[in-house]
């Protein structure tokens, strides 16, 4: 394998490990569908992964860098032959703008490994944020762009536009940096779920404490083998540039559900359980007489351990 498709390959294996944290948290957060590595016009630059939520969307592109521990640079952002050139993202943005599909709640997230930047000249050009990390569960540095600092009113802006791409106007620019988020830190990868990194260890933990693999009904299932059987989806739907829901989802990892919501085993202490037969017998009577019975109270009062006694 050369050098390059090397890189390549281990950009795929990060893109489908973060894919697959996506998927296992579309189980839990309400989500329409996952899209994985379709573009939505020429050139998009933010078509690794796509979320659809109901009244969000947040579109990611994901870059996993092969350079080591290294901070993001200046130049990432403004060096005409940078795989992540503002010009060509902003291009990207407008060309999805003129398509008419976006809407208010549209995200465009840049997603990199690369370390928060430190030096003076970097810093200016971004400002920390409070919105969450893509990742699950993950603390990561998430900033936004500080507009004037990278094109004042009545200048030119700072970065070099690449070749064959189209310049934007400022106020183009400015409707991008509105929807534009960028996250550095992003957790690293071994590829190997029996000796994970961070990444992995949050797909992990995230499988068995939020999804409830491990537990009932699924207590018979390894959290390991589902993470596995995810990934792999994940680099299939990348392949063949696929829309995922979560029902799908469900059926191809096999997880047993309760009326489509994720079921959770509360095992009773006989010792400790409180009969109340007399209630009973009086809810039975009431339905018999009546026919309709409303049962009222707070959530967590019984009503349904009542139904179902």
């Amino acid at each position: 394998m050369s050098a390059d498709l090397g890189v390549a390959h281990r950009g795929y294996q990060y893109q489908d490990a973060l894919t697959a944290c996506l998927l296992a948290e579309s189980l839990v957060v309400r989500t329409t569908a996952v899209v994985v590595d379709v573009m939505m016009v020429d050139k998009d630059r933010f078509d690794d992964v796509t979320i659809h939520r109901p009244g969000r969307t947040l579109r990611c592109q994901i870059k996993a860098s092969d350079e080591g521990a290294r901070a993001l640079e200046y130049k990432d952002l403004t060096a005409a032959a940078s795989r992540v050139n503002l010009g060509a993202l902003v291009e990207s943005y407008t060309r999805a703008v003129a398509t008419g599909a976006l809407h208010a709640e549209h995200e465009f997230r840049l997603c990199v490994t690369w370390n928060a930047p430190t030096s003076a000249d970097s810093l200016r050009l971004i400002k920390v944020t409070d919105i969450p990390s893509c990742v699950p569960t993950w603390n990561g540095s998430v900033f936004k762009l500080k507009v004037d600092e990278l094109w004042r009113e009545g200048c030119h802006p700072i970065w070099k536009v690449p070749t064959k791409c189209t310049p934007p106007t400022r106020d183009q620019f400015l409707s991008f940096a509105e929807h534009f988020v960028l996250e550095t830190d992003l957790p690293p990868i071994t590829g190997n779920l029996r000796e994970p990194g961070a990444l992995e260890v949050i797909l992990l933990k995230y499988l068995e404490n939020r999804v409830g693999i491990g537990s009932y009904p699924n207590n018979d299932r390894r959290c390991e083998d589902v993470a596995s059987r995810l990934i792999h989806i994940s680099s299939d739907a990348r392949a063949r540039r696929l829309t995922i829901s979560p029902e799908e989802i469900i059926h191809r990892i096999s997880l047993r559900v309760d009326d489509g919501r994720i079921t959770q085993s509360f095992p009773v202490n006989q010792e400790c359980k409180v009969e109340r037969s007399v209630f009973q017998e009086s809810l039975r009577g009431e339905v018999e007489r009546q026919g309709r019975v409303a049962i009222v109270g707070p959530p967590g009062s019984g009503k349904s351990w009542e139904l179902r006694n």
